[in-house]
């Protein structure tokens, strides 16, 4: 996933996940100073009672609010990051002559010579854009020298070498 997309929705996020994170810091701190007190009260160091026991039941539940929104609002933001990826990904594929078939399934790539290339499965559209790269790169499948060995290729030189010397025996 690219980092945090530039879309307004994404900066609704942010500012929302932001207010959240103030909020329940806000009252982490209330939380803090209530429960010292009620710890005075209760070992007797304060006569009179502390704070209302609503007001902590009250912001431990804020807290547990607060917390879950932005964790929520993490998962959102993560989520359209993702979506945003796999439509540029999509629209980049179409663009470059990429298609989604059914028989054979997943992407597909026919190239100007007419091979037609797999790329990846139809909910890998991210793994095909990488595939379709390298294949339009000159990066396809290596294909064997005709007359080379199973084992290690020979070099170019080596090959035309020996096609010269075999040219010039029958001539």
């Amino acid at each position: 996933m690219s980092d945090i997309p530039s879309s307004p929705a994404a900066k609704v996020l942010q500012e929302r996940m932001e207010q959240s994170r103030q909020v329940a810091l806000h009252e982490v701190r209330e939380l803090r100073k209530a429960l010292a007190d009620l710890e005075q009260f209760l070992t007797g160091k304060r006569k009179r009672p502390g704070p209302d026991l609503f007001d902590v039941v009250h912001s431990a539940f804020e807290i547990f609010r607060n917390s879950s929104a932005l964790a929520d609002y993490g998962k959102l933001l993560e989520d359209l990051g993702s979506e945003v990826d796999r439509s540029q990904a999509l629209a980049l594929l179409e663009a470059k002559g990429a298609r989604l078939l059914t028989k054979p399934a997943g992407w597909h790539w026919i190239n100007p010579k007419g091979e037609m290339h797999f790329l990846a499965k139809k909910d890998e559209p991210e793994k095909a854009l990488d595939a379709l790269g390298k294949l339009q790169a000159g990066g396809g499948r290596q294909r064997k020298a005709k007359g080379a060995s199973a084992g290690a290729s020979q070099p170019a030189e080596t090959v035309q070498a020996t096609k010269a010397a075999s040219g010039s025996e029958q001539g």
